[in-house]
């Protein structure tokens, strides 16, 4: 006779009820959700996945242009700036003035929203499939960003090939 193999516990599945989480644990993840997908979102100068939809421009544009509204007024008023660094600008990257304050004010928009959320949404005990898409989310718009500027490098479209006069051109 045969003894029973006994089969270990599982500890994660579609069955298993997960551990409820702390309250710093959800406040913190509230947090970190509000302020990804503020991130994750249109802006300019960013890749994000909502571009490759067609016809999002219509939702898109509106919110991109809500933010060019709040950043400079928030330049001007809040933080007392003037001149170019309250104007939007090509550069090419995300270091002028307003994208610092963009994520500024993506920051404190995300202490907000995950107050309230915190506020509204006391009785939950965890996050787990939130969690998972916004990792989803993460994940595919931090590999159109990556995408995006290794192509930007690859073919000529970031740094061109320099015409001849400009080689021409004497160094210094």
């Amino acid at each position: 006779m045969s003894r029973p193999v006994l089969q270990p516990i599982p500890t994660s599945g579609p069955f298993v009820t997960p551990e409820p989480w702390s309250l710093s644990h959800r406040i913190i993840f509230r947090f970190v959700c509000c302020y990804l997908l503020l991130y994750c979102l249109p802006i300019n100068g960013h890749a994000n996945l909502i571009q490759f939809i067609p016809g999002s421009y219509f939702v898109a544009d509106p919110y991109i242009k809500l933010w060019h509204t709040i950043c400079p007024w928030v330049a001007i008023h809040i933080f007392h700036l003037s001149g170019k660094p309250t104007t939007y600008f090509l550069t090419g990257s995300g270091d002028t003035t307003l994208d610092y304050i963009q994520h500024l004010c993506f920051l404190a928009t995300a202490v907000i929203a995950s107050l309230v959320w915190s506020l509204l949404d006391r009785k939950r005990i965890h996050y787990v499939v939130l969690r998972q898409w916004l990792t989803i989310l993460v994940r595919y718009t931090l590999a159109i960003t990556m995408l995006s500027y290794g192509f930007a490098k690859l073919f000529p479209t970031q740094f061109r090939f320099p015409d001849p006069s400009r080689l021409m051109e004497p160094f210094g």
